[in-house]
């Protein structure tokens, strides 16, 4: 995975998640000089987290640019809800889900569309 997009991906958090829908909040963190999200234009995050909307089993994804959030509605049968804390854990050595790696790489070939990024598979 491109390692801007694993720093966006640390950038990311859950602020909020029940069954079927989570709501991340993209916010800069203190060691990150300068954040990822700094570097990339404001069109191309949000035509990053759109994009999630193509991720099978997604079905909804619901930008708020002021509050810098995104609400995604999925289906749990198809990404299970436990995927989502594993993708953005802040321990990059943990071991995905076969969910979560299908949600990760669906992240990833995401990314590289809109950020016109090219890479192998996901780390």
């Amino acid at each position: 995975m491109p390692k801007s997009l694993d720093a966006l991906l640390a950038e990311v958090s859950i602020v909020h998640h029940i069954p079927g829908r989570v709501r991340l909040k993209l916010a800069g963190r203190p060691d990150m000089s300068p954040p990822i999200r700094a570097q990339l234009s404001p069109e191309t995050l949000a035509r990053f987290f759109d994009g999630l909307a193509e991720i099978p089993g997604i079905h909804q994804v619901k930008l708020n640019p002021l509050a810098k959030s995104c609400t995604l509605e999925y289906d749990s049968n198809t990404l299970a809800d436990h995927a989502w804390r594993e993708l953005f854990s802040p321990d990059p050595a943990a071991t995905l889900s076969g969910s979560a790696q299908k949600l990760r790489e669906g992240v990833r070939q995401t990314y590289q569309k809109v950020a016109g990024v090219s890479g192998g598979k996901a780390s």
